[in-house]
């Protein structure tokens, strides 16, 4: 395995992180799902963590990534 330089700026996928920013709709919705199942079939984070910073969106929409997370 490769070591990292420690003062290598590392990206929030590495840390298994998906930040979710502004309204929810089908297509940002369709992203997050998308990324949350890459992680799974990687396996290259521990855990995923989901920040999200929305004034809301579309319920069905939303809804979409909570089913995925269930």
């Amino acid at each position: 395995m490769e070591k990292k330089d420690p003062t290598e700026h590392r990206t929030l996928d590495e840390y298994g992180v998906i930040f979710v920013s502004g309204e929810i709709d089908s297509g940002e919705a369709e992203s997050v799902c998308q990324k949350i199942i890459e992680f799974n079939i990687s396996q290259e984070a521990n855990s995923i963590q989901l920040i999200i910073n929305s004034p809301g969106g579309l319920c069905a929409s939303g809804f979409a990534v909570i089913d995925l997370m269930d």
